[in-house]
């Protein structure tokens, strides 16, 4: 609360959160000026008018518009905000932590803040538990009614944390940590960390990291991630189906924030999979190459022949954007899949055309 202060917002963008809205009654009462909005997983959403019981706290409003943060562009236009809270959120995401914070730079104003706390699990607490045998997560219990988001799925260390804000554009105004749950440090794991020469200002409990935008998004760390998340974002479409000559068009178009690479590592391709008339995966680990680099916006095209007469009972070709040696981009959420009637002959053909 004193950082939400200091930074003196107007407009502020909550993410994860969620009713009762007590941190956005404290927020109200602190900046009673201040207009706040928010983001949670719905479905539906959300808004409310909190009444206070005394007159010595204002009323205050909030609409929640929903959005799953690592997979969907946040439903705010660019430069609304100058402030992005993401309390207890960073460790809940399961792929893609630079797509959540490109997209918090996106919506602020220049100069405008973002406020993360998250788990340290790094800290003394979770260096003791490391010693004695145990996980260091500090909720690493599965929640089998709480879905993908009902656990911690990781929990990062201060420098983490901080380096994925500098890859999204923010320079640092704050790092440090605190314990927040209770305030026992065992003696031995203190003498341990006071002997190495720790920097123990990162050792508590909870990562408070401030950032302030200063650019735009670069890349996020190396070794955070496997392949390259900033261009992994696209749009299939069937552009051309000749019901005479059998001609087929498929285009890409490139809606990430990264040229797309034709060749080499991490180039995009498509992966072509061809699945029989009763529903079973025949043919798959087909990779075709695109023709062309693609920049940020635009797009490509990739042409084959079908037999005319083909029909649904022939069998399936689908088609996916693919990320060569990471996977395809289905798996964020953040690209559609593509299925056409297709030949099993047509199939063979076309993948002789495969990397």
């Amino acid at each position: 609360m004193h950082h939400v202060v200091d930074c003196g917002p107007r407009d502020i963008l909550d993410v994860g959160v969620f009713p009762p809205l007590a941190f956005e009654a404290m927020v109200a009462n602190a900046l009673p000026e201040v207009r706040m909005s928010g983001i949670w997983e719905g479905p539906y959403p959300y808004a409310q008018t909190v009444k206070s019981l005394s007159p010595d706290y204002p009323d205050f409003s909030i609409e929640l518009r929903p959005a799953n943060i690592e997979r969907d562009v946040m439903p705010y236009g660019d430069a609304e905000f100058d402030m992005v809270l993401g309390m207890e959120i960073f460790e809940h995401l399961a792929l893609d932590p630079n797509f959540f914070l490109s997209q918090a730079a996106r919506v602020l104003r220049p100069g405008g803040h973002v406020i993360l706390t998250t788990p340290n699990v790094g800290s003394h607490r979770g260096v003791q538990k490391m010693l004695n045998g145990q996980s260091p997560y500090s909720f690493g219990l599965f929640v089998p009614t709480g879905g993908v988001y009902g656990r911690h799925n990781r929990e990062y260390t201060p420098r983490e944390v901080e380096a994925l804000a500098h890859g999204a554009g923010f320079e640092t105004d704050y790092l440090g940590t605190t314990d927040v749950y209770e305030d026992h440090v065992d003696p031995s794991t203190a003498a341990l960390m006071v002997a190495r020469e720790d920097d123990l200002t990162l050792r508590g409990e909870t990562i408070i990291f401030v950032g302030r935008k200063v650019g735009e998004p670069t890349a996020p760390p190396p070794g955070l991630y496997h392949g390259d998340p900033a261009r992994l974002s696209g749009i299939l479409s069937l552009s051309k189906d000749e019901a005479a000559t059998g001609l087929t068009q498929i285009t890409a178009q490139n809606t990430s924030a990264g040229w797309w690479p034709a060749s080499g590592t991490q180039a995009t391709a498509l992966l072509a999979e061809w699945i029989d008339q009763e529903g079973y995966l025949v043919h798959t680990n087909v990779i075709l190459p695109l023709s062309e680099a693609v920049a940020p916006g635009q797009k490509t095209t990739f042409s084959f022949r079908r037999d005319p007469k083909e029909t649904s009972q022939g069998g399936t070709l689908r088609l996916q954007l693919f990320q060569v040696g990471v996977g395809a981009f289905t798996g964020t959420g953040r690209a559609n899949l593509l299925t056409l009637p297709c030949s099993e002959a047509t199939f063979l053909t076309l993948a002789k055309r495969a990397v």
